[in-house]
């Protein structure tokens, strides 16, 4: 039954995509319609004949199957009381017109609270997630007034108050975190040395003695003298040697690591070839030949990465800090000659002593050695390409009958990598100075660790398609009478992938075209060449999944320290590894590994059972349905591979498995049978996804470590040694005075020392660094269109779903059971036997004792001999002042603080929910009302468009916009709530 204004409330709702929720107004009496149901004046009314149990519960008398609306992605069907723990006792809601294709309650009940049994059969419509957004009764399909109802005992703020389900989407915050740019580190500051002034007493001559002569008394005596005193002899006795044999150290006990290999076990396990899914299986509906342009290819963006660039920085390190020493300059002396009276003058009988004379000569003191000194080895840079990502492609694939066919595949491609062939030394034994007591600054290089993550690349979203090859897909079916894109280019919410939304569309209930005069005066502005109630095609709403990359980054370890090492001061003999063998690389091939796959093919003979369309070289070209099908390869840009395709489906190679190059698979499909039947490829859609490189740099060996031999001279010194010239002799002689000269070493310079400086050593290093960090850029790839004459739905077709079950495979691999190690093994010492002479005996002196002669003499004695009178003679000092170090130089140790970087990021704090929310009714939505809201958004900053009392997209948006902006809940363009309209200073009713 049509009711005057329907046209005008229709046209509106069609305008507004799922349209605003609303309500009729409530009359003030009881009624009771044809069918015996009763509506209440009011909810109080309705409540208490409830909870008394009088009340007449509503019973529907139409008939219609259900059907879903936008963002609802299943229904079932259940009791009213399933819809959540309020509708225990059933429901008193206001009774509601027709509205989104389905009727509401008779003509004679809108407007009053009718009650409904918690018993009553209902179509429960829920979203992806599960979440029930919308009830309706079960036989009709038919409208509650909003998309639950009321339930009994929920107050009503006003005398008419609607209410309605609304998602809530997920909500975020900003969060702000320190990350660590540079980490802290160490350095090391040189702390000079600190001296002081002392002045001290410095000795020149040191305390001695003389002797004074005093002369001797003499007397006459006849005696007995020797003429030659009894002497002895020493005979020398050569000394005796013997042969020893002993063993010798020539290489010490060692250590080696011998590398011991993991080992391997086999395990099998279930893998998952293909995930569960449900598919839609068409119900035909009845159909009519149209001709239109459609888009092949959407306009769509893809990202080319712009690899990071780098540049070399140079920079000098010191490897040593400048320290000074002591060196201690030795004392000189002079030799001084002086006079000085040995004897007086005398005859006597005296014995002529030996005559020794010195000789000096010159003996070795240390032999003629070498030393070892190392020279480091020196690297280069090198820059290598490595591969970040291979390439990969995606499939699309239709949905038709297939067969399991096995082939081999290339699972890694044959490459090579670099080996590296170690250096070989070998052990050299010598003695080698060991440098003086010092110490040296070594510096500890930072250390990195390799770290993969995924990042989110892009969230997950919906997005309107059109064609109706989504509809397996589609969470929501949307015909394209009505379709309106808004100003933003969404519908709902959710962006449209077509460059423009599809003419206006909109019929009558029954179906009749609205004329363009009735649009007219609905308000409605129609496009040029609109064509009203041409069902030319579908929409779908399909969620894009989110979408990650997998990155690889270098993080610091361990920072880079400076460590101080005590280097000790010793002779010893050390062995020493030299070069033997320079290191050296080789190329080492990596032969392609394959891998079994099994994929699906197109089953042929069943596609004909089925009423596939074929042409004369066997492929498919349409659907049962008049469909137009496509050869995978014929799309442009097809290149192998899968990614966002359902496992399973003909052309989808199975994970792991690696992608060949477009130009080959073309030749591969060009050299086998044409057709359907050749199961090389599928008859899907695929999008190469281009391998990413990323450039590493390395340290190599430019020239090996080595050693080189340097000569130290033989040291020598001189020694003195007396040597006897003539034997001793006894004659008598005048001894007249004599003298001695006596050669004496006396302090010429004092010993003092002086400080040296020892420079600081520099070494110069070079480092990467990023110079342009790594980036993408955007790039349009433009949309292809074609013209095509097709079939469009002249009534819709309905889907039945059905559940495509998991598919495993077993798999067995080899995975490590035991990791590889390292074995420690002790290399034993090496000896060898050495004969050599040493002293048995030494040599030694035999003692012989020689006779004294003597003779009769007269002659004169020493009465009193003379004699020495010992004088001392006082040391000599002198005062000098020189600098003593009162601090040695040394090195601290500071704390370089590290630097921080603040980076914020966003992260959801709140899940996507459903809220019940009172809502503008239907009943006060006039066009008045409609117009107050309009001139308020204005007034507060929002344009809503044309001021007209009609529902706009434009009017939608500016009330987002508000709710926004005055932290309001937000309807997402499906109602209006009660608190947006109050925060407008415009009466709700």
């Amino acid at each position: 039954m049509k009711r005057p204004g329907f046209i005008t409330n229709s046209l509106r709702l069609a305008l507004f995509g799922s349209g605003l929720v609303l309500a009729a107004p409530v009359l003030a009496v009881q009624t009771v319609d044809s069918h015996g149901n009763v509506g209440y004046s009011t909810a109080a009314e309705c409540d208490a004949a409830v909870a008394a149990g009088t009340a007449k519960f509503y019973e529907p008398f139409t008939s219609h199957p259900p059907l879903k609306r936008d963002g609802e992605a299943n229904v079932k069907q259940g009791k009213l009381s399933d819809g959540g723990a309020d509708y225990v006792r059933g429901a008193c809601d206001i009774g509601v017109g027709r509205s989104q294709e389905r009727d509401g309650v008779s003509r004679a009940l809108i407007g009053t609270y009718v009650p409904y049994s918690p018993s009553m059969p209902v179509n429960i419509y829920t979203d992806a997630k599960d979440n029930i957004v919308r009830l309706s009764m079960q036989k009709c399909d038919n409208n509650f007034s909003g998309n639950m109802p009321r339930p009994v005992g929920v107050a009503i703020a006003s005398g008419t108050e609607c209410f309605a389900n609304v998602a809530i989407g997920p909500r975020f915050e900003t969060k702000t975190e320190q990350i660590v740019k540079v980490p802290a580190t160490k350095r090391f500051d040189v702390v000079p040395a600190t001296t002081r002034t002392v002045t001290e007493q410095v000795l020149v001559q040191p305390e001695m003695k003389r002797q004074v002569p005093v002369p001797a008394t003499l007397k006459t005596v006849t005696e007995q003298v020797m003429v030659t005193p009894e002497t002895k002899r020493f005979i020398p006795i050569p000394a005796t040697m013997k042969t020893v044999t002993e063993q010798v150290l020539v290489q010490p006990e060692t250590k080696r690591f011998i590398p011991v290999p993991a080992t391997m076990k086999t395990v099998t396990e279930q893998v998952l070839v293909s995930p569960e899914f449900k598919r839609q299986i068409p119900v035909p509906g009845t159909t009519k030949t149209v001709t239109e342009t459609i888009v092949v290819r959407p306009e769509s963006v893809r990202e080319e990465p712009i690899a990071a660039t780098f540049k070399t920085v140079t920079e000098t390190v010191m490897t040593k800090p400048e320290s000074k020493r002591i060196e201690v300059v030795p004392a000189t002396f002079k030799t001084v000659t002086e006079q000085v009276v040995a004897t007086p003058e005398r005859k006597e009988l005296k014995v002529v002593p030996a005559v020794f004379e010195d000789r000096q000569e010159t003996v070795l003191d240390r032999p003629a050695t070498t030393r070892v000194e190392t020279i480091a080895p020196t690297f280069r840079t090198v820059t290598e390409q490595v591969l970040v990502t291979p390439e990969t492609i995606r499939y699309e694939p239709i949905e038709i009958p297939t067969r399991i066919v096995s082939e081999q595949v290339m699972a890694t491609p044959a490459s090579s990598r670099l080996e590296t062939i170690p250096s070989t030394t070998k052990t050299v034994t010598d003695r080698v100075l060991v440098r003086e007591a010092s110490k040296r600054l070594e510096t500890v290089p930072a250390v990195f660790e390799t770290v993969t993550e995924r990042v989110r690349v892009a969230d997950k979203a919906l997005e309107w398609k059109k064609g109706r090859a989504w509809i397996s897909q589609a969470l929501t079916v949307r015909p394209a009478k009505g379709f309106a894109v808004g100003a933003d280019g969404r519908v709902d919410g959710a962006k449209v992938d077509a460059a423009s939304a599809a003419p206006i569309a909109t019929t009558t209930p029954t179906g009749t075209p609205v004329s363009a005069a009735a649009a007219a005066a609905a308000g409605i502005n129609l496009a040029p060449g609109a064509i009203i109630g041409k069902d030319d095609d579908v929409w779908c709403l399909v969620e894009i999944p989110e979408r990650f990359e997998t990155i690889t980054r270098q993080v610091l370890k361990t920072p880079a320290s400076v460590r101080e090492v005590e280097v000790a001061a010793e002779y010893a003999t050390v062995e020493r590894q030299v070069s033997d063998r320079a290191a050296a690389t080789r190329t080492v091939e990596i032969p392609a590994t394959f891998q079994t796959v099994t994929r699906t093919v197109i089953d042929v003979e069943r596609l004909k059972t089925l009423g596939y369309k074929f042409d004369e070289k066997g492929d498919i070209i349409a659907t049962p349905n008049g469909e137009r099908v496509l050869r995978a390869a014929s799309i442009a840009g097809w290149t192998g591979s899968v990614s966002g395709g359902k496992a399973g489906a003909p052309g989808v190679a199975a994970a792991g498995a690696a992608a060949t190059s477009a130009a080959g698979q073309s030749n591969a499909i060009a050299q086998r049978s044409a057709g359907a039947a050749s199961g090389i490829e599928g008859y899907v859609r695929e999008v190469k996804v281009a391998a990413v490189f990323k450039n590493e740099s390395r340290q190599v060996v430019d020239k090996p470590a080595s050693v080189r031999t340097i000569e130290v001279p033989a040291t020598f010194k001189s020694v003195k040694s007396r040597v006897m010239v003539k034997p001793a002799a006894t004659e008598e002689i005048v001894i007249p005075a004599t003298f001695k000269t006596v050669t004496r070493q006396v302090v010429d310079t004092p010993a003092s020392s002086r400080e040296i400086v020892i420079p600081a050593e520099f070494r110069t290093v070079e480092r990467r660094v990023v110079d342009t960090p790594a980036s993408t850029k955007k790039i349009t790839v433009p949309a292809e269109t074609q013209q095509v004459s097709r079939q469009v739905i002249d009534k819709p077709a309905s889907f039945r779903e059905e559940v495509v079950p998991a598919v495993f495979k077993t798999e067995t691999r080899q995975v490590v059971d035991r990791p590889a190690s390292f074995r420690e093994e002790t290399v034993p010492a090496v000896f060898k036997t050495e004969t050599r002479q040493i002293v048995d005996k030494p040599a030694s002196f035999r003692e012989e004792t020689v006779p004294a002669v003597f003779k009769t003499e007269t002659r004169q004695i020493v009465d009193k001999p003379a004699s020495f009178r010992e004088e001392t003679i006082p040391a000599v000092f002198k005062t000098e002042t020189r600098q003593v170090v009162e601090k040695a130089a040394a090195t601290r140790e500071v704390e370089v603080p590290a630097v921080f970087e603040t980076i914020s990021t966003q992260v959801k704090v709140a899940d996507a929910t459903i809220e019940r929310r009172s809502v503008l009714c239907e009943s006060n939505a006039t066009a008045q009302k409609l117009r107050e809201i309009q001139i308020a958004l204005k007034e507060a900053g929002f344009d809503p468009g044309r001021i007209d009392g009609v529902i706009r997209p434009s009017m939608m948006q500016a009330v987002t916009r508000f709710q926004q902006a005055k932290n309001l809940p937000i309807d997402d363009g499906r109602a209006i709530n009660i608190a947006t309209v109050r925060a407008l200073k415009v009466s709700p009713n």
